[in-house]
């Protein structure tokens, strides 16, 4: 339902403003935001156990 809505939505844009079919681009970011753990704090699944782990032997 959405790919038929987009493609009329872009016909339509076609008709209107016209789309420079010749030349397209594309941009993309795989890196997390340097700053965005500041702004959004820890994950709730860091929260950690308080203290040092110790090994029990079996």
């Amino acid at each position: 339902m959405f790919a038929r809505l987009w493609e009329a939505g872009l016909h339509l844009y076609d008709e209107l403003q016209g789309i420079g079919w010749d030349w397209q681009s594309l941009d993309s970011s795989m890196c997390k935001a340097p700053f965005a753990q500041a702004a959004v704090g820890p994950a709730p699944t860091d929260r950690g156990k308080q203290g040092t782990r110790t090994e029990h032997p079996l």
